[in-house]
């Protein structure tokens, strides 16, 4: 906010995990505090997914096992979504009330939170915020990420031996598109997923794009040794604070992904974990 100091510390010889320190405002501080509060409930929820995928492409379907992981998904995410709300309905800035909102309203639970009655209170009590008022309870449904269904921006940058490649200049069956760094560690895991993917469809027609938004080469080319990746295309974008293509697919984080079909329009996007390789092998049993 205007008149705000907020102050961001980290350590790099001694914090393995790249997590920076931030302080200053009260507002901060209640951000900070709800994100630190509810991320435990997030990773559990994230690793539930995980497992349900991976119950599912061994065994396909719904099972007792699913059904429990499902239960405890279900419960860890009405946990962090009370916690948030509990900051919707307590919280003296807009900004943070905002940002709760959109956290609720891409909840499973917003629907039973009566998402209509929340906004209303919440523009009653901001009623001059801009960003407050043109709220809906639709707002929260994609706000990242390009929609299923359209054309996939073309992209144009260079590898690792400087050669300049054109996107719609590659030939596949279907595409993967994703976006990393190599100093992003939620990115590196995701790798092992890549690569399982793309080694078993590879000779179908399977291709991985990866575009890096990497500002050190060196660092950039050696994450690809120590991870295996050099059998994808593997481009570098160096000014990815200012880049397009980070715009055009409307990202604002790292990684994400997005599979695009032969006539080069999306069909899933952000694909993590198991469900990169069931989605693939589903789409691409269908090639006649």
């Amino acid at each position: 906010m205007p008149g705000e100091h907020v102050f961001f510390s980290f350590n790099a010889a001694t914090d393995k995990d790249r997590s920076i320190a931030v302080s200053g405002t009260p507002f901060t501080l209640e951000r900070i505090t709800m994100y630190k509060r509810t991320l435990p409930y997030k990773i559990k929820v994230e690793n539930a997914d995980r497992k349900i995928d991976s119950i599912r492409a061994v065994k396909g379907g719904d099972t007792s096992a699913v059904a429990y992981l499902r239960a405890e998904r279900n419960k860890n995410q009405a946990y962090a979504d009370l916690m948030e709300r509990n900051v919707l309905d307590t919280t003296k800035s807009s900004l943070n009330a905002h940002q709760a909102f959109m956290i609720l309203s891409r909840s499973f639970l917003f629907k039973e939170m009566a998402g209509d009655s929340m906004l209303l209170v919440l523009k009653s009590r901001f009623p001059g915020d801009t960003h407050i008022q043109s709220l809906t309870t639709t707002t929260a449904t994609r706000i990242e990420g390009l929609p299923v269904n359209t054309k996939a921006p073309n992209i144009i940058l260079k590898d690792a031996n400087g050669i300049e490649v054109a996107m719609d200049k590659v030939t596949y069956k279907y595409l993967l598109i994703d976006f990393w760094a190599s100093w992003c560690k939620p990115c590196r895991e995701e790798n092992p997923y890549l690569l399982k993917t793309f080694n078993q469809f590879k000779k179908n027609g399977f291709v991985i794009l990866s575009v890096s938004i990497d500002k050190d080469l060196a660092k950039w080319k050696d994450a690809i040794r120590a991870d295996g990746t050099s059998q994808f295309i593997q481009l570098i974008d160096t000014n990815a604070n200012k880049s397009i293509y980070l715009k055009e697919y409307n990202l604002f984080g790292i990684p994400n992904n997005f599979l695009i079909n032969e006539k080069g329009n999306i069909v899933a996007e952000g694909l993590n974990g198991d469900r990169l390789y069931n989605e693939v092998s589903k789409f691409m049993s269908a090639i006649k």
